[in-house]
């Protein structure tokens, strides 16, 4: 085909002589603007208005443990497990398999509830509230 093109126009007799026209190259779109149904570009607070309202779930984990399957198998009501946390300390509060900050337990109104202590920032350090 590339063949074809070059001898046709290369057998052109008169030059200058309007020939066949060269095929035209499609423009490429101007990148968009994105904007979030919220309103607001992506990263932006605003920007993320749809997801407000997502359902995540959120486990509060007193403490962590070791036991043998052969203990597990054993396990009957009344049962103690021995935690690795002391006394007094923090529980995490993890959102989505990620812990996102500590807590202690706190009763409202015959409910249990727990009152977060820290945040977890970034890189493994911690804010103080």
């Amino acid at each position: 085909m590339f063949s074809s093109l070059i001898s046709s126009s290369s057998s052109d007799a008169t030059a200058g002589a309007p020939g066949p026209a060269a095929p035209a190259v499609p423009a490429l779109p101007e990148p968009a603007v994105t904007q979030m149904p919220g309103g607001g570009a992506p990263g932006s607070p605003e920007g993320f208005a749809l997801f407000r309202d997502v359902s995540c779930p959120v486990d509060v984990v007193l403490g962590v443990g070791q036991i043998s399957l052969r203990r597990c198998l054993a396990l009957e009501r009344g049962s103690v497990i021995r935690l690795h946390q002391s006394a007094g300390e923090d529980l995490q509060v993890m959102v989505n398999g990620v812990r996102i900050a500590h807590a202690e337990v706190v009763i409202i109104d015959e409910t249990v509830a727990v009152r977060l202590t820290h945040f977890a920032g970034p890189v493994g350090r911690e804010k103080r509230l």
